[in-house]
């Protein structure tokens, strides 16, 4: 059999890796073969491999800029990553070509963008006006803890931990008088530590543990904790610090604060006192995402973090914004009912503080890029944009099935195959010197 033929019988079987590695066997012979550079995108999609295989599809179009049916194959793949935008740009250019597929598939796509902008309108005007009525009917003492069946259910605790175990958090809880349901991340490498947290688990019930033993992204477990929590039905979920702890019956209290907020909210949190070690110095601050919880409103509207913000930093300011975006307040309980030694994890980990230095960076240019600016009045420029990247087709909403990379084209993010970095940086000349160069050495 020749090599597409052994690629068909492995994409038969299903089995994409095999179907991979043919397909770049053959390409390193003949890198200017648009065709095959398709069929190992498709073959990298189904891998979920999603940049690797737009860039594949790129490079068919380098090779075949002219081709019609190359530029529906790549609208094609747009559109299943529901990239609306690029979809309907390249079905456009399909059709200036004169392929009648590609003018059909337009016409679909923006009726079904109406159907969606429809829905996102009606969720959003649905939220106004429950606003204006709690505004005009501010609920009752008895309302506050009835409504919604919410009364005093399981609490939820997230916390995320890498070489620090939580104990002064455990102990400053140890005492509610809550149902309190845990969701433990482990992100550390520390062997002592992941026995003392299995330890936990089994000493406790209602413990949800997961020892990663890598550091898989903040915003990526606390994804992961709301889909747990709402899930399991919790009353709402609290995610909380490993190096934070609550004074004496702070925990309740600020839980009560929570309930009496009945739900109209995006964020409540709570002032902490900080550390002398904490970069901020012994002063007292609004925690916000150190120990917040998250309203119900707030996940139906503004949905999951971007996980495009990793391992950490400037995923929490994006949530806010985008709580902004929303009109969802952000609450703070003005008692100081927490302690907080702040980058006590980096303080700790040489290895781990470079690798969030760097994050930082990226993060920030990256939060930049999607909003148009900061929202730190003493960062310059202000935020411009209403839309993630200016794009009217995206939302400030993110799903939790589509949190990993909301805005595929516009991703920081990119995973490629080693011959995919070194192709892609070259033209149509050096590729087919490529080919020369290699078939002459084989020969």
């Amino acid at each position: 059999m020749n090599f597409f033929e052994k690629a068909e019988e492995a994409e038969n079987q299903k089995d994409w890796e095999k179907a991979v590695s043919i397909y770049w066997d053959y390409i390193r012979k003949y890198p200017v073969d648009s065709d095959a550079w398709v069929k190992l995108g498709n073959c990298l999609k189904e891998e979920q491999k999603i940049q690797d295989a737009h860039l594949c599809y790129e490079m068919s179009l380098i090779i075949s800029p002219g081709n019609a049916e190359l530029y529906l194959q790549f609208a094609n793949f747009h559109r299943h990553q529901e990239n609306w935008v690029e979809a309907i740009s390249f079905y456009e250019r399909s059709a200036e070509m004169g392929n009648d597929r590609a003018r059909n598939e337009i016409s679909d796509i923006r009726a079904r963008l109406a159907s969606i902008r429809d829905a996102r309108n009606r969720r959003i005007y649905q939220h106004m006006l429950e606003k204006k009525q709690n505004e005009n009917n501010p609920p009752s003492q008895e309302a506050i803890f009835c409504s919604d069946g919410l009364k005093k259910g399981t609490i939820g605790i997230c916390v995320v931990v890498y070489n620090n175990f939580p104990k002064d958090l455990i102990n400053s809880i140890s005492d509610t008088e809550n149902d309190i349901r845990w969701y433990i991340f482990f992100h550390g490498v520390d062997e002592s530590i992941k026995k003392r947290l299995s330890s936990f688990e089994k000493q406790r019930q209602n413990v949800t543990y997961l020892p990663f033993g890598k550091n898989r992204g903040l915003s990526k477990s606390w994804n992961d904790a709301l889909q747990f929590s709402n899930e399991n039905n919790d009353e709402f979920m609290l995610i909380v610090n490993d190096d934070l702890f609550f004074r004496k019956g702070g925990f309740d209290e600020f839980i009560e604060f929570v309930r009496r907020q009945n739900d109209n909210f995006g964020l409540a949190t709570v002032m902490g006192q900080e550390s002398e070690r904490s970069p901020t110095g012994t002063v007292a601050i609004p925690q916000e995402f150190a120990c917040g919880v998250l309203s119900r409103k707030a996940l139906q509207l503004v949905g999951f973090f971007d996980q495009n913000f990793s391992p950490a930093y400037w995923e929490d300011t994006d949530y806010l914004y985008r709580l902004h975006l929303a009109g969802l307040p952000t609450v703070v309980d003005d008692r100081i009912l927490v302690e907080h030694d702040r980058s006590k994890t980096i303080r700790t980990s040489p290895e781990l503080a470079k690798i969030v230095a760097e994050a930082f960076d990226r993060n920030q240019e990256y939060f930049h890029r999607k909003w148009g600016g900061f929202t730190d009045p003493n960062k310059h420029p202000p935020v411009r944009f209403t839309c993630p990247f200016n794009n009217e087709f995206y939302s400030y909403f993110i799903s939790y099935e589509t949190a990993d990379d909301p805005y595929p084209e516009d991703s920081i993010r990119v995973r490629r195959h080693s011959l995919l970095e070194e192709y892609s940086n070259k033209n149509i000349s050096e590729l087919r010197e490529i080919e020369l160069q290699t078939n002459k050495e084989q020969s």
